[in-house]
């Protein structure tokens, strides 16, 4: 990335920085893992910066000026399980709920994200959510994926969600 657009981007890498440092953090409290693990900011700003780079590249070459949705989902959990700026703190216990902290946090924010945006309260996806999640999760720790191939799976979970008549099928 050459400096000008380095300069031009700044704002919005620092915004977006900020929102992706927030929805990690909520992720450790939500879990009780404050005293376990922490958020390296150098990693996450370096995911950042990749993600920027990588989104440019996409826009580029497939010229268009905005991405979608599952586009920047998939992206957006790639850069954050590639660089894994979530750090296991040295006095914690290397276990089950730390090891794939990172993992664990990007399956939480993309279903949260997708029930979001589909307008699902997650309170209600039961049994459906709870597979999704786990299988989702399990693919994150396991399982080979890229930005292309999570932004496939985001677009057929809105795909899914799609009721023609009403916009949003029924996950409960």
């Amino acid at each position: 990335m050459d400096v000008k657009t380095l300069r031009e981007l700044k704002p919005r890498m620092t915004s977006r920085f900020t929102h992706w440092l927030d929805e990690l953090q909520d992720v450790i409290k939500q879990r009780g893992l404050e005293n376990e693990v922490q958020v390296n900011r150098y990693l996450l700003g370096k995911a950042v910066v990749d993600y920027f780079e990588d989104i440019i590249r996409l826009k580029a070459f497939e010229e268009i000026e905005r991405c979608n949705e599952a586009k920047i989902y998939g992206y957006h959990a790639y850069w954050i399980m590639k660089r894994k700026p979530i750090q296991i703190l040295p006095t914690a216990e290397i276990d089950a709920k730390t090891l794939h902290i990172n993992e664990l946090a990007c399956a939480t924010m993309i279903v949260s994200k997708m029930y979001e945006e589909k307008g699902i309260d997650i309170a209600q996806g039961g049994a459906e959510l709870k597979r999704f999640f786990n299988l989702l999760y399990y693919s994150f720790k396991y399982r080979e994926y890229t930005q292309k191939t999570l932004e496939i799976m985001i677009d057929a979970f809105f795909l899914g969600t799609t009721d023609s008549q009403n916009g949003v099928k029924n996950m409960g």
